[in-house]
């Protein structure tokens, strides 16, 4: 009888071993289609649905990163108005105050685009996160046009990531058909 219970034993964590090798190679054939497959991997990897989730789940946990990134940018933000340190320009004030604005417009676009989503409304979807995505750019670019900044802005590293995160989002929406 204990042969057969430790023959029942391993043949079940075989089994069970196989399982979350196919979700892990879910998750890494997914993002390997991604354009930043390292943020898609660092992403995906840090929330534990992704372990049972097929490509539309991943897809889903992708956009909810995008817009948790956008969440906590602009609350950096609204910190950073706050803050309004003393060696901050004028003009970097000025482009923390339209950066605040851009990032309100990106969550108002990436609100829609949840809903679109769970339509499965992709035309909308894809035009929402687009829009959500210049409007980080354009956050960056108010830094960019003034050549003569004291500091570079704060920002960067955030809408980088935003981006990256958006961007492998939009690059799953193919995969839901394949």
């Amino acid at each position: 009888m204990s042969y057969s219970v430790s023959i029942l034993l391993i043949s079940t964590l075989v089994l069970l071993l196989r399982i979350a090798t196919c979700q892990e190679d879910l998750v890494s054939t997914t993002c390997s289609r991604t354009p930043y497959s390292d943020t898609c991997l660092s992403s995906l990897r840090s929330d534990p649905r992704s372990q049972n989730s097929d490509v539309k789940g991943l897809a889903t946990i992708a956009l909810e990163k995008s817009i948790d990134k956008a969440t906590e940018t602009k609350a950096h933000i609204d910190y950073l108005v706050k803050l309004h340190s003393p060696n901050q320009t004028e003009y970097e004030f000025k482009c923390l105050e339209e950066c605040m604005a851009e990032y309100a417009e990106a969550l108002d676009n990436l609100q829609e685009t949840s809903l679109a989503w769970s339509t499965s409304s992709y035309d909308t979807v894809n035009s929402n996160v687009a829009a959500a995505m210049s409007d980080a750019e354009s956050c960056q670019n108010g830094y960019e046009e003034e050549q003569l900044l004291q500091n570079p802005s704060p920002l960067t590293d955030r809408n980088k990531i935003f981006s990256e995160l958006c961007s492998n989002f939009l690059a799953m929406i193919p995969l839901l058909s394949s």
